[in-house]
């Protein structure tokens, strides 16, 4: 799936929110995320995150298709720590 401006403003939402709950998970669910998003199946809305997300590591997360959400323990804050700000730009190169 090629990533389009408004996902990507979706992905920058959804690390701003998550990096904020300090220390607890946040809780997406599916149904959400898919309007968010502008898909229009379970698979799209997976393969997105795993692909375009947690395999980049710009978050970490499970998905869970029985509570059809997804769970969010950690995301990449805007700030980067001294030394991950070439992992990062290589990741968000890549999208």
């Amino acid at each position: 799936m090629e990533i389009e401006q408004k996902q990507a403003e979706i992905i920058g939402q959804l690390v701003d929110r998550a990096s904020k709950c300090s220390g607890e998970s946040m809780v997406l669910p599916y149904d959400n995320l898919m309007v968010e998003l502008d898909v229009t199946n379970v698979r799209q809305l997976e393969d997105f995150l795993n692909n375009e997300c947690m395999y980049d590591g710009i978050v970490r997360g499970k998905l869970d298709q029985l509570k059809r959400c997804f769970e969010v323990p950690f995301a990449a804050g805007r700030d980067p720590r001294p030394g991950e700000l070439g992992d990062m730009l290589h990741a968000l190169s890549n999208l």
